[in-house]
């Protein structure tokens, strides 16, 4: 079942997602969500976050995919950061 989460491509699936999939395998012997997290933090060793994004809850994720995607969004926010003040520094030239 974990086999499943580690060859899913973002590294991005719910405890719920994993639930609905052992439950199509095993029917009425699959885990409980509360259980399932458990056994991904077991398994994993710290090597995960289960946190809520966009909306879903418990979305597990590789801490190095989380890494990968808060380098990505600071440097987006420093580039829109530098952009504003390009532009503010433009618009103080403008007006002066």
């Amino acid at each position: 079942m974990l086999s499943h989460f580690e060859n899913y491509l973002s590294g991005q699936l719910t405890v719920n997602d994993l639930v609905e999939e052992m439950t199509s395998l095993c029917g009425d012997l699959a885990y409980s969500n509360v259980y399932m997290k458990k056994k991904v933090l077991e398994h994993f060793e710290g090597n995960v976050i289960i946190t809520e994004m966009n909306g879903k809850q418990n979305v597990v994720t590789f801490k190095s995919s989380a890494h990968e995607f808060y380098t990505a969004f600071t440097a987006e926010q420093t580039e829109t950061t530098v952009s504003v003040r390009k532009w503010q520094s433009l618009k103080l030239q403008v007006n002066r």
